[in-house]
């Protein structure tokens, strides 16, 4: 069963916040939230061990996932499920994000820059399923 697919962009240190548009229980106890194929949200609570992310993640407001100091590779298809127990039936259809992040930089040192100067920017967007520059 499949839910709405939201499209979101972020660039590489600001925060996102990616909502999760079936939820059931509004403390979030029922909310689990997978990126790719990993599960790093269970039953509304950020797991901590083996995720080298955990302490950029935390729950928003309406179960969405909030994501601080954005890196490249945090772009990719994110999953917001319900369970009303743990290991139990989802309740409802998924609510995926694809999320896109924009990275930005200057081939000239920053101390290289003058008044009127010329500065070449190279824009990388990584999106959900691949590179695009």
């Amino acid at each position: 069963v499949s839910g709405n697919t939201l499209p979101l962009y972020s660039i590489v240190g600001g925060n996102v916040s990616l909502p999760c548009t079936n939820v059931y229980y509004p403390n979030c106890s029922s909310t689990t939230w997978i990126y790719g194929s990993i599960e790093e949200v269970s039953l509304g609570r950020v797991k901590k061990e083996k995720l080298n992310r955990a302490d950029r993640l935390s729950l928003g407001s309406n179960c969405s996932l909030n994501v601080s100091n954005v890196r490249a590779e945090d772009a990719g298809v994110y999953t917001c499920r319900q369970f009303l127990t743990e290991g139990g039936q989802q309740h409802g259809g998924d609510a995926t994000v694809h999320l896109s992040v924009l990275t930005v930089s200057s081939s000239t040192p920053v101390t290289d820059l003058k008044p009127d100067g010329t500065v070449a920017l190279r824009c990388s967007l990584l999106t959900f399923d691949g590179k695009c520059n």
